[in-house]
């Protein structure tokens, strides 16, 4: 069982291929295209007819700075490399020139990778592991019918609420393992990319009908200093 799970996880990472649509895209799209805005557009996904889903990040959320040409240093667990492409656990540096990052400085002995970066392409590239986490969580939410809707997240996913069917979860053996994955999923691939070392998800799993917390979980990242 352990077993077939495992292998659903790692099929819905190759084959997301499904976006999270929103309901106020038109409008959002519209507001953002005629307002002026002190920021950068990027697209987060694409909704049910294709159109691109897209983002205003303000320069506020440069990590601190309203610069976007500011540089920034960024210092992940290196065993993140083996969670990455082969062609990048052999050549790390490949990995920041891919992203427009200015340098890598891997170090296996202290066990981390240091990058160099601008705030705008940090921006970036947290804006582009959004767009992968809600191809994934949609993923999730069309295979598993414990699922309600999409996952409701803050936008450094330390806090989710997950709306379940209550019934459909608590008869399912894997809902535990599929959640579990998801609070994973967010610290180890987004978390730790921030400005920061505490990584951390909080989660609420929700009666979609009656607005009872069914559970809460605390998970910290296996990288958390």
């Amino acid at each position: 069982m352990k077993k077939l799970i495992a292998a659903t996880l790692a099929a819905i990472l190759l084959f997301t291929l499904a976006a999270c649509g929103k309901d106020n895209t038109d409008a959002d799209s519209t507001e953002d295209s005629t307002a002026p805005v002190d920021g950068m557009e990027v697209v987060i996904g694409y909704d049910e007819d294709g159109k691109a889903v897209t983002e205003i990040v303000p320069t506020t959320k440069y990590q601190g700075t309203t610069d976007p040409m500011t540089e920034l240093t960024v210092v992940i667990p290196y065993n993140y490399i083996y969670s990455l492409d082969e062609k990048y656990q052999q050549d790390i540096q490949l990995f920041a020139t891919d992203n427009g990052f200015i340098s890598c400085t891997p170090d296996e002995a202290n066990g981390k990778i240091t990058f160099v970066m601008t705030a705008a392409a940090h921006n970036t590239f947290l804006s582009e592991k959004r767009w992968e986490l809600s191809q994934i969580f949609l993923s999730l939410i069309n295979t598993y019918p414990f699922f309600d809707q999409c996952i409701a997240n803050n936008i450094e996913y330390t806090d989710m609420t997950i709306r379940v069917d209550r019934k459909a979860y608590e008869n399912d053996d894997s809902a535990a393992m599929i959640i579990d994955y998801v609070g994973s999923l967010c610290m180890n691939s987004y978390q730790i990319f921030l400005t920061t070392t505490n990584y951390y998800c909080n989660i609420k799993i929700v009666d979609k009908d009656t607005g009872e917390v069914i559970k809460e979980l605390s998970k910290t990242s296996v990288f958390s200093n």
